[in-house]
């Protein structure tokens, strides 16, 4: 495109691409250069474009997200219960967090259903976020061993609120579970190989993780399937412990009855909120930055098999977390490169390593942290 002397607007479009403008010529200066980037943090909707979650699901391609809308009654029936997440690493979120959108898995002891599954070495790239997920169900003796791989059909029915096989280590945040049952692990269920990063969750029978807790969330009448939070401010009887209870990378800056009630940070459970997190360009929706670095210590420990190690960088710059030995010997390289700044997670897989005392190191620019982890197989 010839350029005249002036303002110029090109629209340029690329669709999954890396899209390069190159300007050349003799005696030419560009002045007030400026480059606007649109692109829409969701991929895929639920259901305006894909009539079940299940359906977004077949189609996505890894770093896809997927948004399932708010619904007056609950999801559920066949393709937005017993998900599967394929082994793929897309984000499945709420358009408006818990209060508005909930799975019902509708499980009985004659009829077992969950409402998410992973069985296919999904990692902390695999993130569900923001659901009320309720009803599921799965019988103690039908939780098969850690070496028989899921098959579906009757031999192997699934149930609970979530079960995650086979070195299956996703990511579950701002969620709440009630009334779900997988043998005895009640709302989630794990074999030994995996190790689901759970946080700022609220789950029935507790589940050990940064900010998740154990309380009604005092839902206004789920009988009728309105399960918005109470708040003394929109005329409830008592206020949810799930308010101002979420992850604090994502605020709400007023208070909505029908969104965010949090005046410091997200509701527990929602995704959604009137200032929240979101993924892609947007100059309103922007992600926290952390103001120090920090390696934090790994969870759980002491651990078997996997274990997870959240980091923040400040700043963005060359980044190397390593594990170490006893004996100062490398064992594992979890990443190596340039990472913006902003907060990450990495999982060690140590299901080859020898029991005894690990050491994992966080290296950036002039900055150097180490943790002690103890492998107890």
């Amino acid at each position: 495109k010839s350029l005249e002397s002036g303002l110029n607007i090109i629209e340029l479009e690329s669709v999954r691409g890396v899209c390069y403008i190159i300007f050349y010529g003799v005696g030419v200066i560009i002045d007030e250069l400026m480059v606007d980037l649109y692109y829409s943090s969701v991929d895929h909707l639920v259901p305006s474009e894909f009539p079940t979650i299940q359906d977004a699901i077949d189609i996505a391609e890894d770093g896809d997200v997927i948004e399932v809308a708010a619904n007056t009654i609950p999801y559920t029936g066949a393709g937005n219960r017993d998900l599967d997440f394929k082994g793929k690493a897309i984000t499945i979120q709420s358009e408006d967090g818990p209060q508005t959108c909930i799975i019902d898995c509708q499980g009985s002891e004659d009829d077992p259903h969950t409402g998410f599954y992973f069985h296919q070495d999904e990692g902390a790239d695999s993130v569900l976020r923001g659901f009320t997920i309720i009803n599921g169900t799965k019988l103690d003796s039908e939780i098969l061993s850690d070496d028989t791989q899921w098959m579906q059909n009757a031999k192997h029915p699934i149930g609970g609120g979530i079960y995650c096989e086979d070195h299956s280590n996703p990511m579950i945040i701002n969620t709440i579970f009630r009334e779900d049952s997988a043998g005895n692990d009640n709302e989630l269920s794990a074999d030994s190989t995996s190790v689901p990063a759970v946080t700022y969750c609220n789950m029935q029978g507790g589940y050990p993780g940064e900010g998740n807790i154990d309380l009604d969330p005092l839902f206004r009448n789920p009988d009728s399937s309105d399960f918005h939070l109470m708040a003394t401010y929109c005329g409830d009887p008592h206020d949810s412990p799930c308010i101002d209870a979420g992850d604090p990378t994502i605020m709400d800056d007023s208070l909505d009855c029908d969104w965010g009630l949090g005046t410091t940070r997200s509701d527990m459970g929602a995704y959604g909120g009137n200032d929240s997190m979101q993924v892609g360009i947007n100059p309103t929706h922007k992600p926290k930055i952390p103001t120090e670095f920090a390696l934090h210590q790994n969870y759980p420990n002491p651990f078997n098999a996997a274990t997870i190690l959240n980091y923040d960088l400040p700043v963005s710059g060359d980044v190397t977390l390593t594990i170490y030995n006893i004996l100062g010997q490398r064992v594992a390289t979890l990443f190596d490169g340039a990472r913006p700044a902003g907060s990450y997670s990495a999982i060690w897989d140590a299901s080859t390593a020898a029991s005894g005392i690990y050491f994992a190191q966080l290296r950036s620019g002039s900055y150097m942290k180490t943790v002690k982890m103890v492998l107890l197989k």
